[in-house]
Parts: structure tokens; sequence; C-alpha cells
């Protein structure tokens, strides 16, 4: 039977420090930028449903995602935990975190200020204490 994994109150900065999930999810800076603008003075309504159905996940998908997320986050929806892993190489377990399902909330959460985020994580102690707050320098291997 698999084991049920721990969850999680990480701090948003810091996890964002480490991952970037604009980059994760193919958008350009000046994507992520138009949409800021778009919503900078407030969450307006949410998008049609159609918006998230497209086959192709360009720009606008993404953006509409995010949008139905903070939708959520100001309606005080409590969303789903993301779930998160560590990047490996060489044989070894990086103290890098890697966003496995989750971008899209992780970025509403940012935009709307939240600091922290519920998350699923069973990787190395050492990098979970820094993204919890608990230690103050990242780990380095």
């Amino acid at each position: 039977m698999p084991r049920k994994q721990a969850q999680r109150k990480l701090l948003v900065q810091r996890l964002w420090s480490l991952w970037n999930p604009v980059e994760a999810l193919g958008l350009s800076p000046q994507d992520m930028r138009q949409f800021r603008t778009q919503v900078r003075s407030q969450v307006t309504k949410v998008p049609p449903l159609a918006t998230f159905r497209q086959t192709r996940r360009g720009p606008k998908y993404h953006q509409g995602r995010i949008h139905y997320f903070m939708q959520c986050l100001k309606d005080g929806v409590e969303l789903d935990p993301i779930t998160i892993d560590n990047d490996c190489g060489n044989n070894l377990i990086l103290p890098v975190p890697v966003v496995a399902d989750g971008n899209h909330r992780l970025i509403a959460h940012a935009l709307m200020g939240k600091p922290l985020i519920r998350a699923h994580y069973d990787g190395r102690v050492d990098l979970l204490r820094y993204l919890e707050g608990k230690r103050k320098t990242p780990p380095r291997d």
C-alpha cells in the first residue's frame, strides 16, 4: 500500500526563489507582465470554462487557469495542495524543488500575495525546513 504524503505549508516566496513556475509552464516574462497588468487592480469575472478546454495550451490557456485559481482564492476556496519533488542527477537527490503538479496554483498564490501554500512533499528534510521557514539558508550540495 502506498504511503500517504504529508501535507505541509510552505513559504511561497522561498519556493519561487528556487523554482520558476512561469518558466516551467513555458510562458515568457512578457506574457506574465501583460497578465499582471490585466489583474493588477482586482480579480474580475472568471472567464468561461471553454477558455480552459483549448487543445493548444498557449499563454491564454495558462492565464485563464491562473485567473480561475486567483478567483477561487479571492472567494475563500481552499485549493488542493501542490505536489513537490526533488531534482535528481548523477545518482544524487539535489536540494532543488520541482513542482510536479500545481504551477498555476503557485502563481495564483504569489499574485494574490498569499504567503503560504499547502503542498505534498516527501523529499529532503533540509530543503523542507528551508521552504517551511525553519531554516534561514537554502541547503547546498
